[in-house]
């Protein structure tokens, strides 16, 4: 094939060569909408959150596949990691992570989508509702709540094989922000939830309730226990050499 000549017309314009300071005005113009994004997630949204909290969520993860009962009932074998614990605030439009859980606030009035089959799932929690056909997505409605709630959200293993009969999961909580009850999740691992009315209120929470739930841990392990080595460690869990 003939390669195209410079005066032909079918060759590509060639561009011009940038000047150096409008090279480093395009690279600075990338760079700053980068740092605009790593800024508001960084620092920007959890400064917004926690100016318009509406709660604050309040978790504790347990290292065991049961709930709190599986956690408590102690083990002769190696100790169980202490529990981790996490705070976020649910805020109007943004989404902040607590753990394994993420959560926003539902303004009454505001749209929350919902699969049809989730329908007398949300009603059992919500109470009062409205809900319309969604036109622009199939199988689902559109609620709007009288009231302020939290939303809670988190992702779970599923059934291998799953039942063509069986429900969709509904891996989503909805809380009333003055639900003070403490909430138990069991999935891959058991979670406890609480809702706060300050971020200082669900820390104390978190960590006297995580404290509880290790010290009974720990008390009903030593009473199992045979390995000598973990009796003179006061039966306290501990990483090892081959988990750093």
């Amino acid at each position: 094939m003939l390669k195209p000549q410079p005066g032909d017309s079918m060759s590509e314009p060639e561009r011009p060569e940038p000047t150096e300071e409008e090279f480093i005005a395009l690279q600075m113009s990338f760079a700053r909408a980068r740092a605009k994004v790593d800024y508001d997630m960084r620092y920007g949204h959890p400064r917004r959150a926690r100016e318009t909290a509406g709660a604050w969520l309040g978790t504790i993860q347990l290292s065991t596949m049961g709930g709190k009962d599986g956690y408590t009932s102690g083990t002769f074998g190696r100790p169980y990691e202490p529990p981790k614990t996490a705070v976020a605030p649910a805020a109007p439009e943004l989404q902040m992570k607590a753990g394994h859980f993420h959560v926003s606030l539902v303004k009454a009035g505001e749209d929350f989508h919902v699969l049809d089959e989730h329908l007398g799932f949300v009603q059992g929690m919500v109470g009062e509702a409205t809900f319309k056909a969604d036109p622009r997505q199939r199988r689902t409605q559109i609620a709007t709540f009288a009231e302020d709630f939290v939303c809670v959200t988190w992702h779970a293993m599923g059934r291998l094989i799953p039942e063509p009969s069986d429900p969709v999961p509904t891996n989503f909580r909805l809380w009333k922000p003055t639900d003070r009850r403490e909430h138990e999740i069991v999935c891959l691992t058991g979670s406890l939830l609480c809702l706060h009315e300050t971020e200082a209120a669900a820390k104390q929470w978190t960590a006297r309730r995580a404290g509880e739930l290790q010290a009974q841990h720990d008390r009903n392990h030593a009473r199992q226990c045979r390995d000598k080595a973990c009796a003179r460690r006061g039966h306290a869990w501990q990483l090892r050499h081959d988990e750093d």
